[in-house]
């Protein structure tokens, strides 16, 4: 998390490891999470340190609170929290509780643990940042200092349990027992994966889930469940079960906010405070994967077998003639898996910007044909796709009966992307590793790292793309170079704020403004004043007039805390291949104007206003302004294309539902290039 804390608390950045608990991206979580589920501990402690002006942090946390957790998991929390008072008071040590680090998001290393029943706290120290920091108020903070803290609370913490070794043991078997029976009683209890859409995405999907303790049932081809019939089979989690709470958290569209603390946020925001969301509102797994996703109260599962985290995803072989070759319909995030290890094998593809119709069977655009003439070693690609888990479809001629032919103009050859990335001063860190983990780690797509600093200097003539991740970027010789590598040919990806730079009038590779805050009122602040003395004299007659008087004459959009909103894709650009809708993570305010039809395309862009929003609290205005406002645009400029994500698209590499668009930007965007 690359944002410092709200009200401008100094110096404290969190690192995604602590927001990684149920996505699972990285071997440490996936070791914590293993040893929690062997462990079973009743009480787990995340230390951490923070800003070095800043005491000490213990429980009880900040609202909001999930609705998962329990008023005995709370009480617990004061519990603990007061036996740590009586030491820090006797020892001298200042602390804080209660004003940040809240108990709402499932994946900090607090709440994680406390969805499976144990009582989980954030403990902060803060940071000598070495040996010795010296505080604003003078005084110094060593090293010895926060050990000595860190080791007290601790100690404080096994004082605590020790002392009420029945009363936790009970609360944590009562806590899973009656997550069973909660699920029993739920109207969603049951919640149903259809493996006939994104059918690669639901398997990796069950296995996140089944690595994290909660049991999944796989069901066979036409099976009946929650009124509907699955031609493709199902995989159902049953919340009746002692991980329960945690499988609705993650699974749920909406984890709703506690109404009153929703008021006061709405009045903090009407007198200019700092909100007190601290991170995202909306984190489901099936929208966030785009999945498609039902619940009921009611299934029957004697036919279904357990998933295992470890079971390889079945591929969908082909059947019948394959003398032509081979199709890959661009359905998922699998399916181009399968085409990028095919293409690093040497295997020649050709990609179609067009559907077309074979022996009855329609092919969307994005579709890879892979013909037996063009490759001696054609057979490799079912291999592949067994290793992947992903569909061949065999084709027996050339012939389709609809759309272009596969010497069409419609069907590009494809290369493995060459793709570079700006890193290091400048850039966020966290977008850059995203970036880095998403296409290295889950899709074998090197990522050469090139220093922002040195950037300009790079021979880009080597690559096909060019990443620039959200940061801060000025000229020193890269405007030049960016404008450079985009006429002769290359395709630059920009994330986030990097849109501000693309956008800006001396770079010109995106037609796009960022906009002001939009007003009901249609007011837009005080009137500039006449002269450097003197201003125009006003009447102000009640409170709405006092802060329209202060108000900033071209304010930003209040920032949002983070929401998942709907999309709609033109389904007929190459680059949204695979989609006609997506959900997007929405954090900040960067919102930007459309592009004119003239210089580009808005190949996503946000729902109108009644379908927006997926899940998660939008403020009104902010609601009202980014309906029809684009998520993503694609311009020209000489041979090549510049791709604005004005949100990043890899954001805690959790967004897999967006993996595919950004597939689609590396490998067809330079297919494309003239």
């Amino acid at each position: 998390h690359d944002e410092p804390w709200p009200g401008g608390r100094p110096n404290h950045y969190l690192f995604d490891l602590n927001r990684d608990w149920f996505a699972l991206t990285q071997p440490e979580t996936r070791g914590k999470v293993a040893a929690v589920q062997e462990w079973a501990p009743v009480v787990l402690a995340d230390i951490h340190e923070m800003g070095g002006d800043e005491t000490y942090f213990f429980p009880p946390a900040a609202r909001p609170f999930n609705p998962q957790i329990t008023d005995a998991q709370k009480a617990k929390q004061v519990l603990i929290g007061q036996n740590h008072a009586r030491w820090f008071d006797s020892e001298g040590i200042e602390y804080f509780t209660r004003e940040i680090f809240d108990a709402f998001y499932p994946g900090y290393g607090d709440m994680w643990p406390t969805l499976n029943g144990a009582i989980a706290m954030t403990y902060e120290q803060g940071s000598a940042r070495g040996l010795v920091w010296t505080r604003r108020d003078g005084s110094r903070l060593t090293y010895r200092d926060g050990v000595r803290a860190h080791f007290l609370a601790s100690l404080s913490t096994v004082q605590s349990v020790a002392e009420n070794k029945a009363l936790f043991l009970t609360d944590y078997a009562d806590f899973r027992a009656s997550a069973i029976e909660d699920g029993r009683r739920a109207d969603d209890r049951y919640y149903v994966f259809d493996l006939g859409v994104n059918r690669w995405q639901a398997e990796r999907t069950a296995r996140q889930l089944v690595h994290q303790g909660i049991a999944v049932s796989r069901m066979p081809a036409g099976t009946r469940l929650c009124t509907e019939t699955y031609p493709r089979g199902a995989l159902v989690v049953d919340t009746a079960q002692p991980s329960g709470r945690l499988a609705r958290t993650l699974l749920a569209e909406e984890t709703p906010l506690a109404q009153d603390f929703l008021e006061e946020q709405e009045n903090r925001r009407d007198r200019g405070l700092d909100t007190e969301l601290y991170d995202v509102t909306a984190w489901s797994l099936p929208l966030m994967s785009g999945l498609d996703v039902t619940s009921c109260a009611r299934a029957d599962l004697d036919d279904g077998v357990s998933v295992q985290a470890d079971d390889p995803i079945t591929p969908i072989r082909p059947a019948g003639d394959t003398r032509f070759g081979y199709a890959v319909p661009w359905t998922d995030a699998g399916q181009a898996t399968l085409v990028l290890k095919a293409l690093q094998a040497g295997l020649a593809g050709k990609v179609t910007d067009k559907a077309f119709t074979m022996a009855g069977r329609t092919f969307p655009r994005g579709t890879v044909v892979f013909s037996s003439a063009s490759n001696a070693n054609i057979n490799t690609l079912e291999d592949i796709a067994r290793e992947v888990g992903a569909e061949l479809v065999g084709l027996q001629s050339g012939w389709v009966t609809e759309g272009p032919n596969l010497g069409s103009g419609h069907f590009r050859p494809l290369k493995f992307p060459r793709i570079a990335m700006a890193w290091g001063e400048g850039v966020s860190s966290l977008d850059a590793g995203a970036t880095r983990y998403v296409l290295e780690q889950k899709f074998g797509v090197p990522v050469t790292p090139i220093r922002r600093r040195t950037l300009s200097r790079a021979d880009l003539n080597l690559y096909d793309v060019l990443i620039l991740p959200q940061g801060r970027y000025t000229n020193q010789g890269l405007d030049d170079a960016v404008k450079g590598f985009v006429k002769q040919g290359g395709v630059v990806l920009g994330f986030a704020q990097t849109v501000r730079y693309l956008a800006d009038s001396d770079v010109g590779l995106l037609s796009t403004k960022r906009e002001t805050a939009w007003r009901e009122d249609g007011g837009v602040g005080p009137e500039t004043a006449s002269s450097a003395q003197t201003a125009p004299g006003t009447q102000l007659e009640n409170e709405a007039d006092y802060r329209a008087s202060i108000a900033a004459s071209a304010p930003p959009p209040d920032s949002v805390p983070g929401v998942l909103l709907n999309t709609v894709a033109d389904e007929h650009h190459w680059l949204s291949s695979g989609y006609e809708t997506a959900v997007a993570l929405f954090t900040g305010r960067d919102i930007y104007t459309p592009l004119n039809e003239t210089a580009g395309t808005n190949v996503f862009r946000f729902s109108e206003p009644d379908d927006l929003l997926a899940s998660g609290y939008l403020w009104d205005e902010n609601h009202q302004q980014l309906a029809f406002k684009p998520f993503v645009f694609i311009e020209g400029k000489g041979d090549g294309f510049t791709i604005g994500f004005t949100q990043s698209p890899v954001t805690r590499a959790y967004l897999d539902g967006l993996d595919l668009v950004l597939l689609n930007a590396i490998l067809f965007g330079p297919a494309h290039a003239d």
